[in-house]
């Protein structure tokens, strides 16, 4: 009977040495699993900046491209003028 009970101690203790061990190893994948969500979210955050900015530059861009071509227009508009009037000036000498 004593061996009987000697054993099932030694059981149990070997059992919980193990389950310490696999609660251990859970722990630390956990952790690890933290760390990688919190560095994801951090990658997502500066995604999101260069993404904003990118968009910013884009608008930026379109808008100087847009002036450049309206002053074109309008000097090019001016020297139509400038020309019509020119030939109305003659036309009527």
């Amino acid at each position: 009977m004593a061996v009987a009970h000697y054993l099932e101690a030694r059981y149990f203790s070997v059992k919980q040495n193990e389950a310490g061990k696999y609660r251990q190893i859970v722990e630390a994948l956990l952790k690890l699993l933290g760390d990688i969500d919190r560095r994801i979210s951090s990658i997502d955050r500066a995604l999101k900046s260069i993404s904003n900015a990118s968009d910013e530059i884009k608008k930026l861009a379109s808008k100087g491209r847009s002036i450049a071509s309206g002053d074109i227009l309008l000097e090019m508009n001016t020297a139509d003028e400038t020309i019509k009037a020119e030939q109305d000036a003659h036309a009527g000498n």
